[in-house]
């Protein structure tokens, strides 16, 4: 699944998620490309989140075509 977050005049991606079974079939490619296919129905550029140390997570959307275009650190108090 993919969850998507509509805001003024982008589209994030929020959450990309397959199941174990089917992974490497090419099936989060899929789900990329429709999610930049409806922001681009929208007239709306596109971004998505991901934890810098999730390192298949980051090559899978720069193989989509997503670039860095920044960095955050975000802290949590345990």
């Amino acid at each position: 699944f993919v969850s998507l977050q509509e805001k003024k005049d982008v589209v994030k991606i929020s959450l990309l998620a397959v199941h174990q079974s089917i992974r490497r079939k090419g099936v989060a490619q899929e789900l990329i490309k429709k999610a930049c296919m409806y922001a681009q129905a929208l007239q709306k550029n596109i971004y998505a989140v991901t934890q810098a140390e999730n390192i298949a997570s980051i090559r899978l959307y720069e193989k989509a075509g997503f670039v860095q275009k920044s960095f955050q650190l975000i802290y949590h108090k345990i």
